[in-house]
């Protein structure tokens, strides 16, 4: 796919830089759809290009371009390619009632890992499941919380593993308006391999989440299951864990 010559092509839609700094990756609106367009900049090497409909739903761009294709994708299934009217399955899949009948259960949260060479001990945990995302607590923390009941702990163990997290895809959608979806759900798309890669984006998209809550607020989920303070907990530990650990592998499962 051509992604610069798709650009040239976009004269009539709105732009704005995604992340408002020396980034030149754009984002472009026009009808309710939104492009996209990641460029080379530090550590990315590579183009790449995701769009959206109306509904929030990922639409297939067209190759050639043009923008009448484009809307007739959002009746076009991501799965099978059949044509007709569309659902959504997980955070932003665009497919067909018999293909999210197929894959329903499938769906859970976005996880994230960060693996380096070597092994480090992990001492006893016990997770709990909290506003749409697993936190882990200590024996002392548990007690506190619940006296007078056994947890399940989880035997600590060695581990190439250096940090973890999940969080619900509810919260894609305000994710996306932070400037930071492709990094937390899609990093692998965007030339993201080393974590040390994703900390100025997540550093930026932080910083916006901090300085313009009512902004965020707004995409919470209606049925409860995630929160923007969440989102802000969720990216503020990545991001330390990335400055962290910055030549650790970046790993997600969605």
């Amino acid at each position: 796919m051509d992604i610069i010559a798709i650009e040239k092509q976009l004269v009539d839609w709105e732009s704005e830089k995604i992340y408002g700094h020396d980034d030149p990756s754009m984002q472009y609106t026009k009808d309710g759809f939104i492009i996209q367009i990641y460029k080379p900049f530090s550590c990315r090497t590579g183009y790449t290009i995701a769009a959206w409909g109306p509904d929030g739903l990922v639409v297939k761009l067209p190759v050639p371009y043009s923008f009448e294709q484009l809307v007739a994708n959002t009746r076009v299934c991501g799965v099978c390619g059949v044509i007709g009217e569309m659902v959504r399955l997980e955070f932003a899949r665009r497919v067909c009632p018999a293909c999210r009948k197929a894959l329903r259960g499938y769906e859970m949260s976005l996880d994230i890992y960060l693996y380096i060479e070597g092994v480090v001990h992990v001492a006893d945990s016990i997770p709990v499941r909290v506003d749409g995302g697993i936190s882990e607590l200590s024996r002392a923390q548990w007690d506190e919380l619940y006296p007078g009941i056994e947890p399940v702990v989880i035997p600590g163990h060695e581990t190439s593993c250096v940090y973890s997290d999940n969080i619900t895809h509810n919260l894609n959608y305000m994710a996306r308006e932070a400037g930071i979806y492709m990094e937390l759900w899609r990093p692998e798309e965007i030339g993201i391999e080393l974590a040390g890669q994703l900390v100025k984006p997540l550093m930026a998209g932080y910083f916006l989440l901090n300085t313009e809550p009512d902004r965020f607020r707004k995409f919470n989920p209606e049925n409860g299951w995630g929160t923007y303070e969440v989102l802000v907990e969720f990216v503020k530990g990545y991001l330390a864990a990335c400055a962290a650990y910055p030549e650790a592998t970046v790993r997600v499962s969605r």
